[in-house]
């Protein structure tokens, strides 16, 4: 089983030579980009196209701008109206909104490009995550930008997976070919930390076993860096 599921991995493996975004997004995140700081509001680009930032290929949905926004309910009033010259909404987003906000689905009109804005919590992690982002180049920007680090990457992706907070049968095949990728960039003491407190170390745990198991290393649990 261990051999078949490291055939997969290897056999799957994203390129490392991305192809680069469309030129559309490059249209549509500086007027986004500017509203938010206009607001004051930290964020990074967080998906499919962080994901490129750092060499992984994830041509299927490289076409939506995703980014984490530090978006408290009392600024939202003055979110939408900042964005409504270039932007339309998707989907109703509350009025008068309560806990924890939704995604906020828009789209450029003149680039014809999808953007979720994912308001992240007001927790200990997501602050630091925001904190922590790296600004890097990634055509066709013309400069730049935020992206999530790396570890945060990870989290943020598990987190929002649809087996977040329990073992998968495969962990996404994209991230454990970040990890290889990076191997000997990213901390895995913050990965197992941050898994744990955010419920998700099943996930994460998964995660690291197939990377050993790509790299032709040991697949027992224990033998896995605390």
């Amino acid at each position: 089983m261990a051999a078949a599921a490291a055939r997969a991995y290897r056999a799957a493996m994203p390129a490392e030579r991305p192809s680069s975004p469309s030129p559309a997004v490059a249209v549509a995140l500086p007027p986004l980009a500017a509203a938010l700081e206009q607001l004051g509001l930290g964020w990074h680009l967080v998906g499919a196209l962080a994901l490129q930032a750092y060499g992984i290929d994830v041509a299927a949905s490289a076409a939506t701008l995703e980014l984490a926004i530090g978006l408290r309910a009392a600024q939202a009033d003055r979110l939408l109206p900042a964005l409504a010259a270039t932007f339309d909404l998707e989907q109703p987003w509350p009025d008068r909104p309560r806990g924890a906000l939704p995604p906020l689905r828009l789209h450029h009109r003149a680039a014809g490009v999808a953007c979720v804005l994912h308001v992240v919590p007001d927790t200990d992690h997501d602050r630091r995550a925001l904190q922590r982002s790296r600004r890097l180049v990634l055509p066709p920007f013309a400069a730049a930008v935020p992206i999530a680090a790396l570890e945060d990457l990870v989290l943020w992706q598990l987190r929002t997976a649809p087996h977040a907070g329990s073992s998968s049968e495969l962990a996404p095949i994209e991230l454990v070919a970040l990890l290889h990728q990076h191997r000997g960039s990213w901390s895995h003491c913050y990965l197992l930390e941050w898994s744990e407190r955010l419920g998700i170390a099943g996930a994460v745990d998964d995660l690291l076993l197939a990377l050993r198991a790509t790299e032709g290393r040991s697949l027992d649990p224990a033998a896995t860096d605390r």
